[in-house]
């Protein structure tokens, strides 16, 4: 837990949504401790929505998810790539729910499978821990 509380910047995501992101925030130590560290919040969107895990959720759906799960959890920023977001009025309001701002970035892998591509991610997160 000193090193959520020592952080400058915590990062959740991306993953498997209920088995690899949300886990964090059920575990009551953890999430207590990601809720009191004064350090800022960026949850990373994966780029494929619609998974075995997520069937038939849209990205907003998976922030009202985070917010169903832990309500007093809040999040600075939320990264997102524009090609998996459906419905970025809805997604924006989501994100306004758990206090976020929405950065949109081509982060994912110029192939046909929906991966992140190491380096534009590291961009996009050089961008957002910039402007803080």
């Amino acid at each position: 837990m000193t090193a959520i509380e020592l952080a400058d910047w915590i990062i959740l995501g991306p993953g498997s949504w209920y088995t690899s992101v949300l886990p964090h925030l059920l575990l009551p130590e953890m999430r207590q401790a990601l809720c009191d560290t004064p350090a800022k919040r960026c949850l990373t969107m994966n780029l494929a929505m619609d998974t075995k895990e997520t069937s038939g959720m849209s990205a907003a759906d998976h922030l009202d998810a985070l917010r169903h799960y832990a309500p007093e959890f809040s999040v600075d920023v939320v990264l997102a790539d524009p090609t998996s977001i459906s419905d970025l009025k809805e997604f924006e309001r989501a994100a306004g729910m758990i206090g976020a701002e929405v950065v949109l970035g081509k982060v994912g892998a110029s192939s046909r499978r929906p991966v992140h591509d190491p380096l534009r991610l590291a961009s996009a997160y050089h961008d957002i821990f910039g402007n803080s």
